[in-house]
């Protein structure tokens, strides 16, 4: 019993649980010392790219914002800067100083995500409404600004699908010029039955070896297009249902022009005054479907031509068989006559570059100045004097300068001198026998 009781006494006593074991803490190892981060400069030169503003950018969110690393006090730096192209396209690569996160920015052109908004169809018009090919639209787009741009069968599907729409909106311009000259009085110039028409060729390259050009003609008085045809000599696409063109580039102005007048005469239309450049092919067929209408040369076209054939004689020493079978006629002496000098120098009298540069301004001049195509003759063929230093011949004398200059180097006007003077005198004298013959020559055919 006494056993039993005093078992009894241990099982009242207090009860005091044993301590758990925990784990012994982890030592913490110190932060690492990081290899300190080299950042770049963006470059502000880009050729069409201005990234200064993302400086500024970053430079905000260093100051308001810190790194997602918990614990990480760094900044982000730019550390390489990837251009493409010519500079339309970057991609920006920024690294934290503290824990070498790595953050990249691209440009709207490198995003692969914004890729079909380079592609779209805008950017094509744009293109095609200024005169640019498909080769034009990969080198600005492609090969400048680095963007993608859209293969060569998709760009002429663009054209396929733009060509009736500007047709027909070219068409109504037409039309709409025509019948406002249609509500004119018939015997008022610029009207339907007393029309002034401009017209004149354009290549898309220039030279003979174009394959593609283009006639119109306009109301002169506006400007506004009345008629225009399209050549082509090279292509196998199924734009245009026309065939192509057979001739030569140099005979496709006179061939349209032909065309494009006779499509206006059949309309009614009456050409009175009829301006062009001194193409021959087109001037004839003016003067075959309406010769009644005045022609008139375009007097910048012609002073043009007058500086291009004189250049062209520039380092010639005698004239071509050609030259001399066109005008031995009324220039017998083209067989006989040679350059004499065996190389130009100052003071030769042979024609300079400068010497053609002012027989251009003389002619525009004398053009200006004439009121009438016999004054204009008359005062071009007395420049074949003027430039001999040749002022006064047998039945005339130079009339768009006094005979004498001025002497004291105070008068207002030199050609019209207060003080006694001194007798004029070319300032460039035209003494080669050949080059004078080629500036006579030009002279007449003007």
């Amino acid at each position: 019993m006494s056993s039993s009781s005093s078992d009894s006494d241990d099982d009242t006593s207090e009860y005091i649980p044993t301590p758990l074991r925990l784990p012994a803490p982890r030592h913490v190892s110190p932060v690492k010392t990081v290899r300190p981060v080299n950042p770049c400069s963006i470059p502000h030169h880009c050729a069409l790219l201005d990234l200064r503003q993302l400086d500024d950018l970053f430079e905000q969110i260093n100051d308001n914002m810190k790194c997602r690393t918990i614990g990480c006090q760094g900044k982000f730096v730019p550390t390489t800067v990837l251009a493409s192209s010519l500079g339309g396209t970057a991609t920006c690569v920024y690294l934290c100083t503290g824990c070498r996160r790595i953050m990249e920015f691209r440009t709207s052109s490198s995003n692969t995500s914004l890729a079909k908004a380079d592609l779209n169809v805008a950017a094509q018009v744009a293109f095609l409404a200024a005169g640019c090919t498909y080769a034009t639209y990969v080198k600005v787009l492609k090969h400048v600004l680095g963007m993608k741009v859209v293969k060569d069968t998709t760009f002429m599907k663009t054209i396929q699908t733009l060509h009736p729409i500007v047709k027909a909106m070219v068409d109504e311009m037409c039309e709409r010029e025509k019948n406002r000259m249609r509500s004119m009085k018939d015997d008022q110039l610029g009207s339907w039955k007393q029309a002034v028409t401009c017209a004149d060729g354009t290549w898309m390259t220039r030279g003979y070896h174009s394959k593609n050009a283009t006639f119109s003609i306009r109301n002169y008085f506006t400007g506004a297009l009345l008629y225009y045809k399209h050549l082509c000599q090279k292509g196998t696409d199924n734009v245009v249902k026309e065939k192509l063109y057979k001739g030569t580039s140099k005979s496709a102005e006179g061939y349209a022009a032909r065309e494009l007048l006779q499509v206006a005469k059949d309309e009614g239309m009456t050409v009175s005054i009829h301006w062009q450049d001194a193409d021959s092919s087109s001037s004839n067929a003016v003067n075959e479907i309406f010769p009644s209408a005045a022609l008139m040369i375009c007097g910048g076209h012609a002073g043009k031509a007058h500086l291009k054939q004189l250049q062209s004689k520039l380092t010639m020493k005698k004239f071509t068989a050609n030259f001399k079978a066109r005008y031995r006629d009324r220039f017998p002496e083209v067989d006989t006559v040679e350059c004499p000098c065996t190389k130009h120098k100052v003071g030769c009298g042979c024609m300079t570059t400068r010497f053609c540069q002012r027989a251009r301004n003389s002619f525009s001049n004398i053009l200006s100045s004439s009121d009438s195509a016999e004054e204009f003759a008359e005062r071009l063929q007395a420049m074949v004097y003027h430039v001999q230093d040749i002022h006064s011949w047998d039945g005339g004398q130079c009339q768009f300068h006094s005979l004498k200059a001025c002497s004291c180097g105070k008068c207002p006007n030199r050609n019209e001198p207060e003080c006694d003077g001194k007798e004029y005198h070319t300032r460039e004298v035209l003494s080669c026998p050949f080059h004078l013959l080629v500036y006579k020559i030009e002279c007449y055919v003007r």
